[in-house]
């Protein structure tokens, strides 16, 4: 009895006959499969290194609210210093200390990293700094900001967004 893998080999044999795809037939499909994967890669890379730059930006903003929400827990506390990076422990609140103020000190510790620099080893909040005494936050690792780390080099400026 043949088997059902025989048995389809026959039928095609049989539609299409004995032969195989020339190598010319194949060097023409796979230089399409090229071109579709030239065509189609850049337009992924962008469109996440679009949703690593919103998800930093929406960063920015929740640790601002964070950064409120300790202002309120601790009336009188100063905020800052301008310039100072949230892993700096003289900055007030640093990572630390908005950790230990939330409920939820894991969600402000995924917080506190930029996605798009990603998980590079560094301290919790290195990669965001004050740009003001008021509690204003920006990413250190935007080429753009006014703080920023000597290997910055994204833009996440939630003011000035530089069109490309």
């Amino acid at each position: 009895m043949e088997s059902p893998g025989d048995q389809l080999r026959k039928r095609l044999a049989k539609i299409f006959g004995n032969r195989g795809l020339t190598l010319i037939e194949l060097m023409i499909v796979l230089a399409i499969i090229a071109i579709l994967i030239a065509i189609a890669v850049p337009n992924i890379v962008d469109y996440i290194s679009d949703a690593n730059r919103t998800a930093c930006i929406t960063n920015q903003s929740n640790l601002e609210v964070e950064i409120a929400r300790y202002k309120s827990t601790h009336p009188g506390a100063r905020i800052g210093p301008a310039g100072a990076r949230l892993s700096d422990p003289n900055a007030h609140p640093n990572a630390q200390e908005l950790m230990a103020n939330s409920a939820n000190p894991e969600n402000i510790r995924r917080m506190l990293t930029c996605p798009e620099a990603g998980e590079d080893g560094s301290a919790p909040g290195y990669h965001y700094a004050y740009s003001n005494d008021q509690g204003h936050i920006e990413c250190a690792m935007d080429n753009a900001g006014l703080v920023r780390a000597e290997e910055a080099d994204f833009n996440h400026d939630r003011f000035n967004v530089a069109e490309e």
